[in-house]
């Protein structure tokens, strides 16, 4: 990767949210929709993770979110917290995925807007466990 960022599998249970709301409506990247056989890119959120629920596998593996755009995270005292996929981690925990794709971030001036968004959103450092809500 030409930013140094290392994509690592962890478990969504162990990364908190940093946001209390994700949009209803998830965007679905133009090469899953083809892979998946839809005909539009926008579908309702709880809609698409039952679809990425049926695609769970016995070895606990997901072929839709392995292939997802990594969520970008930020280590808070070791507790991951999103920085970018809210909507992606809403996903991939309420499908009951076992694992999915991360990217850890440590640029400075994306740490410095982290902060802010916790602050906006009203939540502490280390994100919330609580699955927010959708609109």
């Amino acid at each position: 990767d030409p930013w140094g960022w290392e994509t690592i599998m962890v478990n969504p249970k162990d990364i908190n949210f940093s946001q209390i709301s994700v949009n209803k409506n998830f965007d679905i990247p133009k090469d899953v929709t083809d892979q998946l056989g839809l005909s539009k890119q926008k579908i309702n959120i709880d809609k698409y993770a039952k679809i990425v629920k049926a695609a769970n596998l016995p070895n606990g593996s997901n072929p839709i979110m392995d292939n997802m755009k990594p969520i970008r995270v930020v280590n808070v005292k070791g507790q991951y917290v999103v920085r970018d996929g809210n909507s992606r981690l809403y996903i991939a925990q309420t499908s009951k995925v076992k694992s999915i794709p991360i990217e850890i971030v440590t640029d400075v001036e994306e740490l410095k807007e982290f902060n802010s968004r916790l602050k906006r959103n009203g939540l502490p450092n280390q994100g919330t466990s609580k699955l927010p809500t959708c609109r």
